[in-house]
């Protein structure tokens, strides 16, 4: 098994409510985050001073994307009544084509209304992470 290295940031947080310490990791070429870990003080203190393989929780996104590159374009999505939430997935279903993902957050952003030629609709973003050489 070949290991890559990659570039990125670490966090590192206390969130008062519950005394926890925060651990993020960022890759920088791709912009994600993650890597989302939470632990106690004391075993974090531990493991900061050297005592290794201290208890954790720790949550995995887009492992995938990791070292790729993210692309990200807007796209005006034609967009007249009220839908369901179901019906505007389905909707958006045809402009997500080669590894573009819609933020379905951008549908019903009074932002994001827009109109082109006399039709209502939405400027939607659109995120994809792709391999590229440097």
């Amino acid at each position: 098994m070949t290991r890559k290295s990659y570039a990125g940031k670490v966090t590192i947080s206390r969130i008062s409510p519950n005394n926890t310490i925060h651990i993020q990791i960022e890759d920088s070429k791709s912009g994600i985050i993650f890597v989302r870990a939470e632990m106690r003080p004391e075993d974090f203190g531990k493991a900061l001073t050297g005592l290794s393989y201290q208890d954790c929780m720790f949550e995995l996104y887009k492992i995938e994307s990791v070292g790729k590159t993210r692309e990200v374009k807007v796209e005006f999505v034609p967009f007249e009544d009220y839908h369901t939430a179901d019906e505007v997935i389905e909707m958006l279903e045809s402009f997500e084509v080669n590894g573009w993902e819609a933020r379905k957050a951008d549908i019903g952003n009074y932002h994001k209304r827009a109109k082109v030629n006399g039709v209502s609709g939405y400027n939607v973003t659109f995120i994809r992470f792709v391999d590229k050489e440097e």
